[in-house]
This record gives C-alpha cells, structure tokens and sequence, in this order.
C-alpha cells in the first residue's frame, strides 16, 4: 500500500461518487497517461478537511492528460454530514 498526499479540487459531487481533479499529479509512475489503468480499482481515502469527511471508496476513471480521477463511494465518516453536502451542490 502507497500512501500519497495531494491536494485536489472537487469537480463533481453525489451521493454515490465524486470527480476530483488536479493542479500537479504526484511524481508516481502510475500517475502517467501510459499507466493510468493501473489505478483503476484501487481503493482510496479522501479527506475533505473543510467538511470534516473523510470519504473511502474504489477509482473507477482515472485520466491523467485531464487530471482529473472518478472515485466511487463505499463508506463516509459521517453519512449525514455527505448526504447534506451532496444536497448542497445540486
């Protein structure tokens, strides 16, 4: 397990997922275009530290020319804390 600190910016929000995308992509290898695909199923914990949510889920896209990654939720830290920040951006 490889644990990487990025910061990123949330593009697209829903109770079932969210978009996240990227200034700068970590120096990781898999983080290129050629190996892109090796991202995806890999499970990942994202923490939103305005809203106090740490959210866990699997990558189900991962586009490094567009920086950007699709992540499916699984599990929240406060299911009612996500649920009122969905409805929030609708």
């Amino acid at each position: 397990m490889t644990n990487i600190r990025v910061q990123a910016v949330v593009r697209d929000i829903s109770l079932g997922g969210f978009c996240l995308g990227f200034d700068k992509l970590p120096g990781e290898l898999n983080f290129t275009p050629a190996r892109a695909h090796n991202l995806i199923g890999q499970g990942v914990s994202v923490k939103f530290v305005e809203n106090h949510l740490t959210v866990w889920g699997e990558i189900v896209r991962f586009d490094a020319r567009a920086a950007e990654m699709a992540v499916q939720v699984s599990k929240t830290s406060n299911n009612a804390a996500w649920q009122a920040w969905c409805d929030a951006q609708v």
